[in-house]
């Protein structure tokens, strides 16, 4: 878990042509105790800009707000910023999603998605009006994170506390139905899924794909961390792209490839009939930020007795230390 820090912070998602009035934003998030976070500034050269906004930027912030103009509707960089995944995984780590718009007549032009949420109009014209509901707000939903986050850590110590005295007590910390239902799980779940991932070049138009075998136990730990409350194929994905560009199957820094996924794996069924994960009703309205949206899925949120097979996993040590995958042998020596 990351620092708590006695301010909020948020990313200003634009297009370089409003940066202007973006500027004006961040120096009067300034005066008001709000950090900003925008890419020109906070990117180390020599960084991979890609993996600076995305793994750096976005995930250290409270708050993402979207500037949406003639320039910025039309920025691909933004719409990597604002893509639907990439909200529900804000949503899912309590991360306040915040979008404006320049003027009313662009509101067309949004996804649908986007278009279901109060997207007010903020310009120059009336820009000292909506500042202080802006401010508010980031204030706001920041507050509500920081006891969201202190809350969890209460739980996870009063559970490590509840485990140790129970250890004390009767000289073991795992029952013996535990232990037969754990170890089936790890037998059920320690086997290799076959996915993939295409790498297109935005010059050649030539497309290559990498084929790789996972190992599904191995993954638990890493999909089921304390940011991430709900399970989400898409984390997965994510995860597997970042390791392929730590061991360099996949270029870290070209921004001339774009990577899709060929194969998506999804194993909510397993992890729902073993207790892992479980259904939740997102009410209706759903509540993102101070907007409303109405979502008809459930979600599944992962169950105490993720962690209690985690901490079993670890106790007898079976715990993956990384993510366990193998390259198939066919591919050119360059991807290897």
């Amino acid at each position: 878990m990351r620092n708590l820090i006695n301010k909020p912070k948020v990313f200003l998602s634009h297009s370089k042509k409003d940066k202007k009035f973006i500027k004006r934003v961040s120096d009067d998030f300034k005066k008001c105790q709000i950090e900003s976070w925008i890419d020109e500034f906070e990117i180390r050269h020599g960084k991979p800009w890609m993996e600076a906004i995305f793994q750096h930027g976005i995930s250290t912030c409270d708050s993402v707000l979207v500037y949406l103009t003639e320039n910025s509707i039309i920025s691909q960089m933004v719409k990597k910023e604002i893509d639907a995944s990439l909200i529900q995984q804000l949503d899912n780590n309590k991360i306040s999603f915040l979008p404006y718009l320049s003027e009313d007549k662009y509101r067309d032009q949004l996804r649908l998605d986007i278009q279901a949420l109060q997207v007010p109009v903020w310009s120059n014209d009336n820009y000292s009006e909506v500042l202080p509901h802006v401010v508010a707000e980031i204030w706001h939903s920041y507050l509500e994170r920081t006891v969201e986050i202190a809350t969890s850590e209460e739980k996870r110590k009063r559970l490590e506390l509840e485990l140790q005295i129970e250890k004390n007590k009767d000289g073991e910390i795992f029952t013996s139905a535990e232990n037969k239902d754990f170890s089936y799980i790890k037998s059920a779940l320690d086997y290799d899924e076959l996915t993939g991932f295409a790498i297109k070049n935005k010059k050649t138009n030539v497309v290559e794909s990498i084929q790789i075998n996972v190992n599904i136990l191995s993954l638990i730990p890493f999909i089921s961390r304390p940011e991430n409350r709900c399970y989400d194929p898409q984390t997965i994905y994510s995860r597997l792209v970042e390791d392929l560009r730590h061991e360099e199957v996949i270029p870290a820094s070209d921004n001339n490839l774009a990577i899709t996924e060929l194969a998506a794996i999804d194993i909510a069924d397993e992890l729902i009939t073993y207790g892992l994960i479980e259904a939740r009703e997102s009410p209706s309205p759903h509540r993102v930020s101070s907007f409303m949206i109405k979502l008809d899925s459930p979600q599944y949120v992962y169950t105490a007795k993720v962690h209690r097979f985690k901490y079993w996993l670890g106790y007898n040590d079976f715990y993956p230390k990384e993510i366990k995958y193998s390259v198939d042998a066919s591919l050119p020596p360059h991807q290897k």
